[in-house]
């Protein structure tokens, strides 16, 4: 364990979290990278540190082991969805097994859509909930 602190980034294996995991983990942080999808969350940790794990150490890091490069950066991957209940305990007892304690959570996940015009006098609720419930509720 570093003598930094442990946190834990959700939504970051893309846009501001994924920056903002690398920039905490040159602080000398232990850094949880968190992504509801698996493959896109290791790849993130994988790309963010310009590591190339040794072919032995792959099964591992597909179970979340933690990745450090030439600059000791320690940046773990944690499969979590902010909208599943389970999932939030699951990542929460994975952190606390292997750190024994969690000391910043950035509350970073959301979606958006903004591919899609959205008109202000007939706003779809549905798009709105759906970027509501996860941003806010989570």
């Amino acid at each position: 364990m570093s003598a930094g602190k442990v946190i834990l980034v959700t939504g970051s294996n893309t846009g501001i979290g994924y920056e903002l995991v690398h920039l905490l983990a040159t602080k000398g942080h232990t850094v949880y990278l968190a992504s509801r999808r698996e493959s896109a969350g290791i790849e993130a940790v994988c790309d963010s540190l310009l590591a190339t794990p040794a072919l032995d150490s792959y099964p591992s890091l597909i179970h979340s082991a933690k990745i450090k490069k030439e600059k000791n950066l320690e940046v773990k991957f944690v499969q979590l969805d902010v909208t599943d209940v389970g999932s939030v305990e699951a990542a929460a007892a994975k952190i606390e097994k292997e750190e024994g304690r969690l000391d910043v959570l950035v509350n970073n996940a959301g979606i958006g859509e903004m591919d899609t015009p959205q008109s202000a006098c007939k706003p779809n609720m549905a798009s709105i909930r759906a970027t509501f419930e996860p941003t806010s509720l989570a």
